[in-house]
């Protein structure tokens, strides 16, 4: 299910896209969350693409952004980021949901800030922050 851009008061504009999902599995994060810490935050205009995906992920990921790379034409967002959220079993849904609003989200906003510093070289080639869940516990994976 792919949307049009879509804007919250008119600083929040992406392309959004959601798959279904199966009775025993949620997104460990509410659409309307996700808005709102990245307007709360400041970075709104860093995204430009969000995918809500039922892929499994290796190393139990959970939420992840790709920073794509400025001037290179075969890239479809040059200097953007796309968010990518992976569903869970449902019954750890709230628990990891609880994990990201409190460390993934603000860490992840911090990541988005620091793009705007970062020099030429940085922004010239693509980078990916992760968020995992192992035993309850969320750990980050910048590439």
């Amino acid at each position: 299910m792919e949307s049009n851009p879509e804007a919250a008061d008119n600083s929040l504009i992406y392309r959004f896209h959601k798959d279904r999902l199966p009775r025993s599995h949620s997104y460990p994060l509410k659409r309307s969350l996700l808005d709102a810490a990245l307007e709360d935050c400041l970075v709104a205009e860093a995204v430009v693409r969000v995918y809500y995906c039922f892929r499994p992920k290796v190393g139990a990921t959970v939420m992840e952004a790709t920073f794509y790379p400025e001037g290179q034409q075969h890239v479809f967002n040059p200097g953007k980021n796309v968010i990518s959220l992976f569903a869970v079993p449902s019954e750890q849904r709230q628990t990891i949901e609880f994990a990201l609003v409190t460390e993934g989200i603000p860490r992840m906003c911090n990541w988005f800030r620091a793009q705007d510093q970062a020099g030429n070289v940085w922004r010239g080639s693509r980078h990916e922050i992760s968020f995992r869940i192992h035993d309850g516990i969320l750990t980050v994976v910048e590439e």
